[in-house]
């Protein structure tokens, strides 16, 4: 297993090991497209940039992570 696939099973474990998913959401930008690179299971967010799979259990509205304001004026 390479180093990228043990980092990436780490990030999973921690922030779902014995946790069951209840939710699943889905975001869309100020014109109803929605963020194919953003998604939350249950309450943690799950960002892909390139390669990286970003993870964080705050909200896009609590805190912005992600930085998503940066690109969109609203989501939804």
């Amino acid at each position: 297993m390479t180093e990228y696939l043990k980092s990436v099973f780490k990030k999973l474990d921690f922030f779902f090991y014995g946790n069951e998913v209840k939710s699943l959401t889905f975001f869309s930008d100020q014109d109803g497209d929605r963020l194919e690179d953003l998604v939350y299971l249950g309450n943690v967010g799950i960002f892909v940039d390139g390669v990286n799979p970003y993870f964080s259990n705050f909200w896009s509205d609590e805190v912005d992570i992600f930085n998503l304001y940066a690109k969109y004026n609203e989501l939804k």
